[in-house]
C-alpha cells in the first residue's frame, strides 16, 4: 500500500534520511551552496554569489539523483556524478539545471524506480513541462526524447497505455516548433579537438555501460520488487539522447555539462565496478 507521497505521486522520490547515502545528500547539497556562494564571491568563478550557490546545490543534487536513476546499483556512481556537476559549475559558473531535471523525471517514468505505474497527474505535470522546456532552452528535439520515453513506458513490461496520449502530445509539440523554428545543431558538434574526442569516447562508452547492464539488485521504493532491466535501459537510453541532441542554451556558451556529468559518473562507476570484479576473480 503506497503511503506518503506516493500516494500522490509516483515519480517522486523522497530523500529518506534513514538511509546513509541519502543523509550525506542532506549534509553534502549546503555545503556544495556555501563552496559555489565561496568561490564566487573569491572571483574564482563566474556568476553572483546568489546564482552560484543556488545553481551548485541543484545541479549537485540534481545530478545525483539523476545518476541513481541511470545506475540504481551503484551508490558510489551518483557521488562521483554529483561531484563533477559541482566542478562543472566551479569552472563554468552557473548553467540551466532544467534539462537535468527533464532527464530525471522522463528516466524515472520509464525506469518505474518507485516501484509504481505512472499516474495521470504525473503524466500531464511532466508534460507541461516538457513543453516548457522546449522554449526555455530553445530545443524543441527535448519532445522528441519526452515522445519516446512515454511510448516506452507504453510498450515495456505492465505497460502504461495511456502514455501513448502523452508521447503524441510531446511529438507534435516537437513537430511543431522545428517546423516554425528550426532546430539548432547538437552543441556537442560545436566541440573542438580533444573536447569532442571525450564526449564521443564518453557517450560510446556509457552506450556499453548501458547494454551491459543486465541484472539489477535494486528493488522500487514501494513494490520491493527487483526493477526492471529493459526499463532501466530505456531510461539510461533517453538520457543519453538527450545529452546527445542538446543545443547551446541560450545565455550559455558551450555545452551544458550536466547531465554528461551523470553520464561519467555512470561509466567511472562501471569501470571501478569491473576492475574489483576482475581483481576479486583473479585472487
Amino acid at each position: 500500500m503506497a503511503s506518503g507521497v506516493y500516494r500522490f505521486t509516483s515519480i517522486a522520490r523522497p530523500v529518506d534520511p534513514a538511509f546513509p547515502t541519502n543523509r550525506a545528500v542532506l549534509v553534502i547539497v549546503p555545503l556544495a551552496a556555501a563552496l559555489g556562494a565561496g568561490l564566487a564571491l573569491s572571483g574564482l568563478t563566474e556568476g553572483a554569489p546568489g546564482g552560484t550557490a543556488l545553481a551548485a546545490a541543484l545541479a549537485s543534487f540534481g545530478v545525483w539523483a539523476l545518476t541513481r536513476e541511470l545506475a540504481p546499483d551503484d551508490n558510489a556512481a551518483a557521488f562521483v556524478g554529483m561531484a563533477l556537476a559541482f566542478l562543472a559549475i566551479a569552472v563554468l559558473g552557473p548553467v540551466s539545471v532544467l534539462p537535468v531535471f527533464v532527464a530525471l523525471f522522463l528516466a524515472r517514468i520509464v525506469n518505474r524506480t518507485t516501484g509504481l505505474p505512472v499516474r495521470w497527474t504525473d503524466s500531464i505535470l511532466l508534460t507541461g513541462l516538457v513543453l516548457w522546456a522546449m522554449g526555455a532552452v530553445d530545443d524543441p528535439l527535448i519532445g522528441i526524447a519526452a515522445t519516446i520515453a512515454f511510448f516506452l513506458d507504453a510498450s515495456l513490461a505492465r505497460p502504461a497505455r495511456m502514455q501513448i496520449l502523452f508521447g503524441s502530445v510531446c511529438l507534435i509539440a516537437s513537430m511543431v516548433l522545428v517546423v516554425r523554428d528550426g532546430v539548432g545543431m547538437p552543441a556537442m558538434t560545436e566541440l573542438d579537438g580533444a573536447l569532442f574526442w571525450v564526449a564521443t569516447v564518453l557517450i560510446v562508452a556509457y552506450a556499453f555501460a548501458m547494454f551491459a547492464t543486465s541484472r539489477l539488485d535494486s528493488v522500487g521504493d514501494v513494490s520491493r520488487e527487483r526493477l526492471n532491466v529493459p526499463r532501466v535501459r530505456g531510461g539510461m537510453f533517453v538520457t543519453g539522447l538527450l545529452a546527445a541532441q542538446a543545443p547551446v542554451i541560450a545565455g550559455e556558451s558551450a555545452l551544458n555539462p550536466l547531465i554528461w556529468t551523470a553520464m561519467a559518473g555512470v561509466v567511472i562507476g562501471a569501470v571501478a565496478n569491473l576492475v574489483v570484479r576482475r581483481r576479486a576473480r583473479d585472487a
